[in-house]
C-alpha cells in the first residue's frame, strides 16, 4: 500500500515501488498523488521484473525473502545485481531460528460462519503445521472449505541465522555490510522474531 515508498519519498529519493497486487498499487497511488510524491509503481512479479535504471537502494520488508525457495531467493540476487549501483545497498529482513525452535507439527480445524482472513465468506478451515528441521523450513498448509469448492494454500517459510544467510548471499555474489534487530534498526538480538541486513555486492 506504499507505507515505506512514501517515506522514502518524502525523505527526498526518487521512488519506484513494484508490486503484483494492482489493488495494493492503486491504493500506493492514490496515496502519492494526494502528497504529490510522483512515486512511480510497477506491476509485476519482482523475480521477472525487466527494469532499464539502477538504484542507490533497493528494500524489501516483513520477511518475503523468507517465503521464497533457494532458486527464487537466487533469481532474486541475480536481479539486484543488475540493477544495483555498484555503490549501491539493499536492505531487508528475515525470520530468525529462535522462533523455529518453536515451531510445532500439528493439525487445528476451525470454524469460520461469518467469514475470515481466507474467504469473507462462510468456510471452514484445516490448518496443518509441518516442521523440516534439517532445512530451517516450516509450512502451513491451509485447507480452506466452502461453497464454492476447496482451496489449498501452502504457506512455506525459511529461517536463517546470520551465518546461514551469510553463506547464501556469498554463494550469490553479495556480503553483509550492517545488521540490525530489525528494520527498525535496533539492535540485533538472537531472541528476535528476525534480523535486517543491508547487503552490497562484492
Amino acid at each position: 500500500p506504499g507505507l515505506y515508498t512514501t517515506a522514502y519519498a518524502e525523505s527526498g529519493a526518487t521512488v519506484v515501488g513494484v508490486d503484483m497486487s494492482g489493488r495494493s498499487l492503486d491504493y500506493a497511488r492514490a496515496g502519492s498523488e494526494r502528497l504529490g510524491l510522483g512515486i512511480e509503481y510497477v506491476q509485476a512479479n519482482y523475480l521477472d521484473l525487466d527494469i532499464p535504471q539502477q538504484f542507490d537502494f533497493i528494500s524489501m520488508i516483513y520477511f518475503d525473502f523468507c517465503a521464497l525457495s533457494p532458486s527464487q531467493r537466487s533469481n532474486l540476487l541475480g536481479q539486484v545485481g543488475r540493477v544495483l549501483k555498484p555503490d549501491g545497498v539493499m536492505f531487508f529482513d528475515v525470520l530468525s531460528l529462535e522462533p523455529f525452535t518453536g515451531l510445532l507439527e500439528g493439525n487445528r480445524f476451525v470454524s469460520h460462519p461469518d467469514g475470515g482472513f481466507w474467504s469473507p465468506e462462510p468456510h471452514f478451515e484445516l490448518h496443518s503445521s509441518y516442521v523440516y528441521a534439517d532445512e530451517s523450513v516450516g509450512l502451513g498448509k491451509h485447507t480452506i472449505v466452502e461453497d464454492q469448492g476447496v482451496r489449498v494454500i501452502y504457506n512455506w517459510l525459511q529461517y536463517f541465522s546470520p551465518e546461514s544467510l551469510s553463506a547464501e548471499l556469498e554463494e550469490g555474489g553479495f556480503c553483509i555490510c550492517e545488521q540490525f534487530g530489525n528494520v527498525a534498526g535496533d539492535e540485533a538480538d538472537p531472541r528476535n522474531e528476525g534480523f535486517a541486513v543491508t547487503i552490497r555486492r562484492m
